[in-house]
């Protein structure tokens, strides 16, 4: 093959090889934004930041109690009368948040 041919095969391959790795980044940068998750500021004033799990608010227990103005074992309590549901994640214990802030209005 001649020199010409060569380096139009060269050329070709550096320009799909941009055109790729331009894509790969784009990909990168979509899957790894993370989507902001709100604020909320439970009764007694503390910070509460739920965390995304497949596109669900999750809380801890004990963010679900401050939130609700209870004790834990009424967070308990509550579970196993079944006013609120549990979700495990792993050998851990969590809330929906969305669950969280149904009560509260339900309350008021």
């Amino acid at each position: 093959m001649s020199n010409f041919f060569l380096d139009l095969i060269d050329q070709e391959i550096e320009k799909r090889a941009a055109t790729r790795a331009a894509q790969m980044i784009a990909e990168y940068r979509e899957k790894s934004e993370k989507p902001e998750v709100s604020e909320d500021v439970a009764r007694d004033g503390t910070v509460i930041k739920p965390f995304l799990v497949g596109g669900v608010k999750y809380v801890t227990r004990k963010e679900a109690a401050a939130l609700l103005g209870i004790q834990m074992p009424a967070l308990w309590r509550w579970t196993k009368e079944g006013r609120i549901a549990n979700r495990k994640l792993g050998r851990l214990v969590y809330y929906r948040y969305d669950d969280v802030k149904n009560m509260l209005e339900g309350e008021a």
